[in-house]
């Protein structure tokens, strides 16, 4: 078994994400709370991401080949 590597992140987690966890999580332990803030943050990361790289449309017209790749006839 390969030994185990750690690694450290820091993160800055805006207040309201960690008031949430605590919310959603009740009376967890503060690791609890910071981990369930930290899930929440990479999820609207992501969602952040998925929209900045969203596939362009403008050709959509022509399927996937485009128009670039079509014989002239």
């Amino acid at each position: 078994m390969p030994p185990v590597t750690k690694r450290t992140l820091s993160v800055d987690l805006p207040d309201a994400l960690v008031r949430r966890a605590a919310r959603h999580l009740g009376p967890h332990g503060f690791s609890a709370i910071l981990e369930q803030a930290l899930l929440l943050w990479l999820e609207e990361r992501e969602a952040m991401q998925a929209q900045t790289q969203a596939p362009d449309v403008s050709n959509a017209a022509y399927g996937q080949t485009g128009p670039a790749s079509r014989e002239i006839v």
